[in-house]
């Protein structure tokens, strides 16, 4: 890639510092990046925008919309205990007022606050019925709580709206595919496809359930897919491992797994699989993951009716702790399960 000044070519090695003495020059720089001929003038009237910078003086920042402007500010900055603030004070001001009522729910779901977020959720939907955030977020709590029919109520009339349809469709393949209803799973996967051609978890669950039904031809052209759009992606050689079981395809999945922080990649996947009910797909996973003390955790309560299961975490608890920073919302009940077996500081941490 080189940079371009009208009559001035910088050569690459030469980009950097070359192009701040053109930039102090009189004439603009005129910089071109990529194949797509993507261009950046540094001239004061090149593409100046009318874009507002400066909110109106006599704008309340204290009232109702003001204020759930700000928590909604600090939701995108993930500042998520100042959006929580701010929310609760609007809602104070009007308890009725749906756009915050749904994104609290949404804060709630965060903290595994699930009766809270449902409550909230369901006060949206008695103001709305058909809000889509509000149905969103309830079928996502009503999941965590155990209540399928629900959950399939939320997410039918989330469908509705074009922002949360793919994600609604999702979910309800999810919902039908933890019942074992391959055909319903597969016919919202594909609805889901419908509406973004690249939504990895719709391909997964549709190579899963070519893969149960030992379909070799499809299972192998939906993991052709997923490379199309991710050629890097883990789960695909993670699903052929599974399929053949040996020494070629687990070398070929493990040593792909490249990063700094490979035992996450495992458990990533490991928590997917678990997550739309196939605990031996994951214990598969993390049985060839690096076994640090929240892999082996895992490992234990996967297998807790097992023998093999106080085993490990009898090793897990004998593990150092360091650097052991769990983070995800599934390994919660892991850990509440593991201190319910051994109430160690450990654990507790």
């Amino acid at each position: 890639k080189l940079i371009y000044s009208k009559s001035i070519r910088l050569q690459p090695m030469q980009a950097f510092s070359d192009s701040v003495q053109v930039a102090q020059s009189t004439k603009p720089l005129l910089v071109t990046l990529g194949e797509n001929k993507f261009t950046y003038s540094s001239s004061q009237t090149a593409d100046v925008l009318a874009r507002p910078l400066e909110t109106p003086k006599d704008f309340d920042w204290n009232s109702v919309y003001g204020l759930y402007v700000q928590g909604k500010e600090n939701m995108i900055q993930r500042l998520y205990q100042k959006a929580e603030d701010k929310l609760e004070e609007c809602l104070k001001k009007d308890p009725n007022f749906l756009p915050a009522l749904t994104e609290l729910a949404l804060l709630r779901l965060r903290k595994m606050e699930y009766k809270d977020a449902y409550e909230l959720a369901k006060k949206g939907l008695s103001i709305n019925t058909y809000d889509p955030a509000a149905n969103y977020y309830y079928g996502l709590a009503n999941v965590q709580l155990g209540n399928v029919a629900d959950a399939k109520d939320g997410f039918d009339l989330a469908a509705l709206s074009t922002e949360y349809r793919n994600a609604a469709y999702t979910e309800l393949s999810k919902v039908y595919f933890r019942k074992k209803d391959y055909k319903r799973a597969l016919e919202y996967s594909n609805k889901s496809l419908d509406f973004n051609r690249s939504n990895l978890d719709a391909f997964q669950l549709k190579a899963i359930m070519h893969r149960l039904q030992q379909n070799r031809d499809r299972h192998q052209e939906i993991l052709d897919s997923i490379f199309a759009i991710d050629p890097l992606n883990h789960f695909a050689r993670c699903e052929k491992y599974l399929l053949e079981k040996n020494d070629a395809t687990k070398q070929q999945f493990v040593s792909f797994v490249r990063n700094e922080l490979p035992h996450q990649t495992f458990l990533e996947l490991a928590v997917w699989y678990h997550n739309v009910g196939l605990d031996k797909e994951a214990t598969d996973v993390l049985s060839v993951a690096p076994h640090t003390p929240e892999i082996v955790c895992w490992l234990a309560f996967l297998q807790k009716n097992t023998s093999e299961g106080n085993v490990l975490l009898q090793k897990a608890e004998a593990a150092s702790p360091f650097l052991a920073f769990p983070f995800r919302i599934e390994s919660a009940p892991v850990l509440e399960w593991a201190i319910q077996k051994n109430n160690s500081w450990k654990n507790k941490y």
